[in-house]
């Protein structure tokens, strides 16, 4: 009996003492994100009237403090909600040494400052440790890393070993 009563006055009192659950943040659905950008991009670039030159701008930290990645245009235009339509772009990476390990050189770039997501519908190149893409129209997110190259697209790898069997 004093077993029964133990277990339940512990089961009580974990679920006393259970912080309350909050949801976790929903997931970016990355292919709806690219849409909403590609049709925010045509209104960014009609409505460039009074673009900033040669901007340079850091838009995301490491955890540490130092600059991630860096926005330099050679024109761009802020918006109110957020956007930043840019043209002859150029983001650095850095590592959290302050390193360069990357950069992207587009000829345009829709940036949304608070999602960390941007869309280039021309033409795009982008180095980082090694591995080389190339592609005309590009959607990117900097948290998580990732890339979506949408036509003419060009790889260059040396992180997929070549050991195709009898074809190598």
């Amino acid at each position: 009996m004093k077993r029964v009563i133990l277990i339940v006055a512990l089961i009580a009192g974990g679920l006393w003492a259970e912080e309350p659950r909050t949801e976790a943040p929903a997931a970016l659905n990355h292919n709806l994100a690219c849409k909403q950008l590609q049709e925010r991009w045509e209104r960014a670039n009609a409505e460039m009237a009074t673009p900033v030159e040669n901007l340079v701008l850091p838009v995301e930290f490491h955890p540490n403090g130092r600059v991630k990645i860096i926005l330099r245009a050679k024109q761009s235009q802020m918006f109110k909600d957020g956007y930043i339509f840019a043209t002859g772009v150029h983001f650095d990476m850095f590592d959290v040494d302050g390193k360069k390990n990357g950069e992207m050189v587009m000829d345009d770039c829709l940036f949304d400052r608070e999602r960390r997501i941007g869309y280039c519908k021309g033409r795009v190149h982008v180095n980082r440790d090694g591995d080389a893409l190339k592609s005309r129209g590009m959607y990117f997110s900097t948290e998580p890393n990732f890339i979506k190259l949408l036509s003419e697209c060009e790889i260059r790898t040396r992180r997929i070993p070549v050991d195709l069997g009898r074809l190598s």
